[in-house]
């Protein structure tokens, strides 16, 4: 059975929204949401924020499409991946 309780600490532990956002060098990470193709475009639901997200025409792009063509509806996908600005 795990406890929890206040954190005595005097170090700022405090989240704020900065006008700018930090360029990240993030490697490939672990991604669960919905896959669907329409209109020519995959599009990637994640499923612990609910970012509708682009997913680009390169590399494995091509067999999750075909995956998603055979089943003709959204598919959870367990996938590792990258997000980025552009």
């Amino acid at each position: 059975m795990s406890h929890y309780g206040n954190i005595l600490s005097t170090l700022n532990y405090g989240l704020s929204r900065t006008a700018i956002v930090d360029v990240l060098d993030l490697k490939l990470f672990p991604l669960t949401g919905l896959y669907r193709y329409f209109a020519d475009a995959g599009r990637f639901i994640e499923c612990a924020s609910g970012l509708n997200l682009p997913v680009v025409t390169m590399g494995d792009n091509a067999k999750l499409e075909d995956a998603y063509l055979q089943l003709i509806e959204p598919a959870c996908c367990h996938t590792h991946g990258l997000l980025k600005q552009g």
